[in-house]
């Protein structure tokens, strides 16, 4: 089963190698994003709460 996961062939390895190396960046690419997203929905979420306060819908 190993075989399968890690093979000998030296190309092989590198192949997989540069695979999770790009796999990995963009896993942290990705939470960046989502990071980035969830701070902009914040300021958003405070901006409507001033709007609804200033207007005096509650």
């Amino acid at each position: 089963m190993t075989a399968n996961i890690i093979p000998s062939d030296p190309l092989k390895l590198q192949r997989q190698a540069k695979l999770i190396a790009s796999l990995r960046d963009e896993n942290r690419n990705l939470k960046v994003g989502i990071s980035e997203r969830d701070e902009r929905i914040a300021e958003l979420e405070t901006k409507l709460d001033k709007m609804i306060i200033d207007r005096g819908y509650c």
